[in-house]
């Protein structure tokens, strides 16, 4: 993502043909935005609107589906299947190892290697409670 974006402001010579199609970024802009004030317990929402050349999102409406909370029990999107991690135990720490060689060999000047956590959440424990 970063090198193909690099294009957009770089004068680089590309050593492959790229797809003049191809997407180098996409920015989203919401509309709508729930801001919390832990410190303060206080939160509110603030809905914008955004105008381009002649066209305008002024008057138009900021409702889309609901979308309510469902227990993982519920949600028939997890198929019953639930795992507290994205990555298998160890391969994460073998990933940063692999990348500390590539860098000390010159292959890599910049890494990003995530893992994500879950916490199965019930009708109890909804996400506004964690």
């Amino acid at each position: 993502f970063g090198y193909d974006l690099t294009f957009q402001f770089e004068p680089i010579r590309k050593s492959q043909e790229r797809d003049p199609t191809q997407r180098d970024i996409l920015l989203y802009l919401a509309d709508e935005i729930v801001v919390v004030d832990q410190s303060r317990h206080s939160s509110w929402t603030v809905s914008l609107d955004f105008s381009y050349k002649s066209k305008s999102t002024k008057g138009l409406p900021h409702d889309c589906e609901p979308a309510p909370f469902l227990a993982f029990e519920h949600n028939p999107r997890n198929e019953g299947k639930f795992s507290a991690r994205d990555t298998p135990k160890g391969d994460f720490t073998r990933s940063v190892d692999r990348a500390k060689h590539e860098f000390k060999m010159g292959n890599l000047f910049e890494a990003v290697l995530s893992q994500t956590f879950r916490e199965k959440l019930d009708k109890e424990t909804p996400p506004s409670v964690l």
